[in-house]
């Protein structure tokens, strides 16, 4: 269905478009920290390209379909989220990374920031399908203190973010000298290959 100035995809794939969906508000939310700090376009384009694979592969994961994460419903609204000045959880983001704190941002705010609950699901998700996910879960190491209140959590998700807890800044340099996860998936792949014991006929 579509007009002149308004277009409109549909999908079967719910699975896929509903986690894209409330996935991309945490990344819009690292994205904004980024823009806070002042590291350039440079850093937000690295930093914003490794979550969206985080994201699909954690979404192909759990049975969704990795077309819809590479179409409208998850890169189109990714960038939307992550780029533009009306997202509220870029917002958050900036102001983190312009040294504002948490519980003042979310309390000056008329919205609803989706990414500041959903952090911490992320993390739950990405421990229990091992998807390697530092982009997305490290968000939730920065909002911790907040995501305890906001959203019930299980105590061994708790206990990591909090173990982990980091500064936007020190997440971000952090995040910038991580391994590409294309290679930590491959040796991980490769070690699970050598544990396995061999077929013999």
């Amino acid at each position: 269905m579509f007009y002149s100035s308004f277009r409109v995809n549909t999908s079967e794939d719910v699975l896929g478009v509903e986690l894209a969906g409330a996935l991309k508000n945490v990344l819009a939310i690292a994205a904004g920290v980024v823009e806070g700090l002042g590291l350039g376009h440079n850093t937000m384009s690295a930093l914003v390209t490794q979550g969206l694979n985080e994201i699909r592969m954690l979404c192909e994961t759990m049975g969704a379909d990795v077309h819809t994460i590479s179409g409208p419903a998850g890169a189109g609204d990714t960038m939307l989220t992550c780029f533009v000045n009306l997202s509220r959880n870029r917002k958050v983001g900036v102001r983190l990374g312009s040294g504002e704190k948490l519980t003042d941002i979310l309390g000056s705010m008329k919205e609803v920031a989706e990414g500041v609950p959903t952090a911490g699901v992320v993390v739950r998700l990405a421990r229990k399908y091992r998807v390697p996910a530092p982009v997305v879960t490290t968000v939730a190491c920065i909002l911790v203190s907040v995501i305890s209140r906001l959203h019930r959590v299980d105590a061994q998700t708790a206990f990591w973010m909090q173990e982990e807890r980091i500064t936007p800044r020190e997440a971000v340099l952090k995040l910038m000298t991580f391994p590409q996860i294309e290679e930590k998936e491959q040796e991980r792949l490769a070690q699970k290959k050598r544990k396995a014991p061999e077929v013999t006929s």
